[in-house]
């Protein structure tokens, strides 16, 4: 199936069928699998993608391949059809529980979905920051990406309407310094302001 799917041959019903309900209850192995055939899929198979997308359990696998994941949603071949952005938006804020975003390991996906999402990958920042305020965080866990090696940017942000408020809203987190995220405001402050 995945290699018909590369090959601009449309799936058969059936076909089509049998991915989705084993999307529905995908294992780690079978959503890698399942996520890689999403990122080389045809053209003519993207809508069977983007059911695959909104199927899998993204915040439960994402952890462990979110290479995948951000390879399905910003793939490596051009694609003439993207994904919704509704589509898109629904995966990328499942990924809160990753304890890691890996910026570095993963530059040039990450880069990809910046520049075309600057919003939304801003707005994945504030839900993970969020969550690092509960108690059951995953082992590891980094609210917003920093590193010497990569550098999290997000300069597009400024063409957002509400640009000032999403900048005083920021300050105002930096300054409340008795706030136990204050180095994640920090660093999202950096990211959208100074970035």
């Amino acid at each position: 199936l995945a290699w018909k799917a590369r090959q601009n041959q449309p799936l058969s019903n059936a076909g089509n069928k049998l991915l989705l309900e084993l999307a529905a209850r995908a294992t780690e192995e079978e959503a890698l699998n399942l996520l890689n055939l999403v990122a080389w899929c045809s053209d003519v198979n993207m809508p069977l993608g983007i059911q695959i997308l909104e199927t899998l359990p993204i915040r439960r696998v994402a952890p462990t391949i979110l290479e995948q994941v951000l390879e399905a949603l910003a793939p490596y071949q051009e694609r003439k059809a993207d994904i919704p952005e509704n589509v898109v938006r629904s995966v990328v804020l499942r990924l809160i529980d990753v304890p890691d975003l890996d910026m570095l390991r993963y530059s040039d996906r990450w880069e990809a979905l910046i520049k075309k999402y600057p919003r939304l990958i801003f707005d994945l920042l504030l839900v993970r920051i969020e969550r690092a305020t509960s108690d059951n965080l995953p082992e590891g866990y980094h609210a917003v990406p920093f590193g010497i090696e990569s550098r999290l940017g997000l300069p597009d942000l400024t063409k957002e309407p509400d640009y000032p408020e999403i900048c005083r809203l920021l300050w105002e987190n930096v300054l409340k310094a008795d706030d136990s995220q204050s180095f994640y405001w920090m660093r999202l402050f950096q990211a959208a302001v100074l970035g």
